[in-house]
This record gives structure tokens, C-alpha cells and sequence, in this order.
């Protein structure tokens, strides 16, 4: 361990002492020119890291500013979607509504057609009526003279309908 610092300190002792005076003057040119050299490398190497940092900082702002344009659009995109789905689903409801209600008309039509159907064919005794289930019920002769029957057809929630009555031996118009 002796030998090894009496050699480190040998070693600076005769890199401190005074060279001869044309090669240290050539060492400092070179030492000057190196540190020239060196001083405008990290003159270059700063320059570019400024350049490379102003430009980040730019591109950073204008995805910033983008980002922020995207977040507006899509919170006024959404508010459109809310305002379409509303509208959407008060066509859906209208729609089945009047569904529903073409629904209750056609049959409303179909028990009129058959109504009038009936009391175009029918006469007691003597005309066919077509095969209806609907038919409710065949009441006693009424009170006036000539008819035999009355026959009810359903007229919806509550059997109100008069469909015929013919009066007896009388052929049915067709």
C-alpha cells in the first residue's frame, strides 16, 4: 500500500514541475484549442437541447389546444345525441300509439262490414250467414209486427249492435 502511494505521489510530483518552454507552449495551444473546441461542442449541444426543449413545449400547446377542441365537440355531440334520443324515443311511443289505434279501427271496420254483411243476407229461415264466431246471441222475436228475430253482433266492450232483423218470409238481399 506504501509503494503504491509513493508511486501516485512520485507521479504528481513530476507533473507539477516546470516543463521545457517549447513543449509547454505547444501543450497550451492545444490545451486552448481543445478547450475552444470543447466550449463551442457545448455551445452547439445547448443550443440544439433549447431548440429540442421550445420545440416539445410547442407541440405540447398544440395537443393541449386540440385536446380541448375534441373535449367541446364531444360534450356538444353529446348533448345533440341526448336531445335525438329523446326525439327517437317520442316517435317510438307515437308510433305504437298509432299502431294501437290502426289496430282498433281496422277492427272497429271488420265488425262494420260483417254487420253490414249480416244484415244485407240475413232473413230468418232462409239465408245462410257466414260462419262468424262472433255472433253473441239470438234474441226472442220483438214487439213489431213481421220480424222474427234480431240478431247482436259485438260492438265492442259492450254488445250494443243490431244487425238485422228481417221480417219473416222475406228473401234475403244479396
Amino acid at each position: 500500500l506504501r509503494e503504491a502511494c509513493l508511486q501516485v505521489l512520485g507521479a504528481r510530483r513530476s507533473a507539477a514541475q516546470p516543463r521545457s518552454a517549447p513543449a509547454s507552449a505547444g501543450v497550451a495551444e492545444e490545451v486552448a484549442a481543445a478547450n475552444m473546441e470543447l466550449g463551442a461542442q457545448l455551445a452547439e449541444v445547448r443550443r440544439c437541447h433549447l431548440e429540442h426543449h421550445e420545440r416539445e413545449e410547442h407541440e405540447a400547446a398544440q395537443l393541449a389546444s386540440a385536446f380541448e377542441a375534441c373535449r367541446a365537440e364531444l360534450a356538444s355531440v353529446q348533448a345533440e345525441f341526448q336531445g335525438l334520443a329523446l326525439l327517437f324515443e317520442k316517435e317510438r311511443r307515437s308510433h305504437a300509439e298509432l299502431r294501437h289505434m290502426q289496430r282498433e279501427l281496422e277492427q272497429r271496420r271488420i265488425q262494420r262490414q260483417r254487420a253490414e254483411a249480416a244484415a244485407a243476407s240475413t232473413s230468418v229461415g232462409q239465408c245462410a250467414l257466414p260462419p262468424q264466431d262472433d255472433v253473441v246471441a239470438t234474441l226472442p222475436p220483438p214487439q213489431r209486427e213481421g220480424a222474427d228475430t234480431l240478431t247482436i253482433m259485438p260492438g265492442g266492450p259492450a254488445v250494443d249492435t243490431v244487425v238485422a232483423d228481417v221480417p219473416a218470409g222475406q228473401p234475403c238481399a244479396e
